[in-house]
């Protein structure tokens, strides 16, 4: 009765330790956990936060400076030491009016680099969404060829059994016996093979999803396989016009003009105001 009581709290244990897991949901935690997604959101940010005209220069920059010093002296016709602080301070002022328009090439390339890491972003996210629904596929299709091989497996043990006693009551002969044992023991095989491998693909899931590997799930899913027509002239149009890393390329080889107008307006003429005040007390 202990031993009953035992095995029921096992596996009442185990089926609440699974948790049900649908194919949003998977998404949804691979998103939120996603430690590349998050480096790519930051570098975003960053982004967003540097273009602006004040990182480019546009506007006219002031340096404060202030310092105190103390003077100690010593006189041999005055006795005694005389002592005297000293208070300094100063303004800056840097303009540049006129760069060879490299202010507004640089603005452009901020934009453009925002731009980029947006794309960025985008590519991180939708590869992990690409790759999440292939993973959970395959748990879907592994443990369908998990089923099959334990119904494989269960149907050679009984044909197995069915020779074993067949042989002691004297109506098979050995050999029978031993190719049915030989068939239950290669689909055993099988069986256990395939158990590794679904094993493994859910590890899979669990490693996108950054969950931890011996992490159990319940798949209320049955795998569906739903055949599609595709025209290719279709596809090649939604490539071309939704594709985001091909919109990547396209804002890099922007950023490499920009680069070169940068290197030409490094040979126009410059014009900047400048003014400079200090005092000291």
């Amino acid at each position: 009765m202990k031993k009953a009581l035992l095995i029921l709290l096992v596996l009442f244990s185990f089926s609440m330790a699974q948790e049900s897991l649908n194919l949003n949901d998977a998404i949804a935690i691979a998103l939120e956990n996603n430690y590349n997604i998050r480096v790519t959101k930051s570098d975003q940010r960053v982004a967003e936060i540097q273009n602006s005209w004040g990182t480019v220069g546009l506007f006219p920059t002031i340096d404060l400076s202030a310092s105190s010093n103390r003077k100690w002296s010593f006189s041999d016709v005055d006795p005694g030491d005389s002592e005297q602080d000293v208070v300094s301070g100063g303004v800056d002022l840097r303009w540049l009016l006129f760069d060879g328009f490299s202010v507004h090439i640089n603005k452009s390339k901020l934009n453009l680099f925002e731009e980029l890491s947006a794309g960025n972003t985008a590519v991180v996210i939708e590869q992990t969404i690409q790759d999440v629904i292939l993973a959970y596929y395959a748990v879907l299709l592994d443990r369908e060829k998990l089923a099959v091989a334990k119904t494989l497996m269960e149907l050679s043990e009984d044909r197995y059994n069915y020779q074993t006693e067949r042989q002691q009551l004297g109506s098979q002969t050995t050999y029978d016996v031993l190719q049915a044992q030989n068939s239950f023991l290669e689909d055993k095989g099988r069986f256990m093979l395939q158990e590794v491998a679904y094993k493994n693909a859910v590890r899979n899931l669990n490693f996108l999803m950054a969950e931890q590997p011996e992490k159990l799930w319940s798949f209320d899913v049955e795998f569906s396989v739903d055949p599609k027509q595709y025209d290719v002239s279709v596809l090649r149009e939604k490539m071309l016009a939704d594709n985001r890393t091909l919109k990547n390329q396209f804002i890099s080889q922007q950023m490499l003009e920009k680069d070169v107008a940068l290197q030409r307006a490094a040979w126009s003429p410059t014009l900047s105001l400048g003014a400079n005040y200090a005092t000291s007390d």
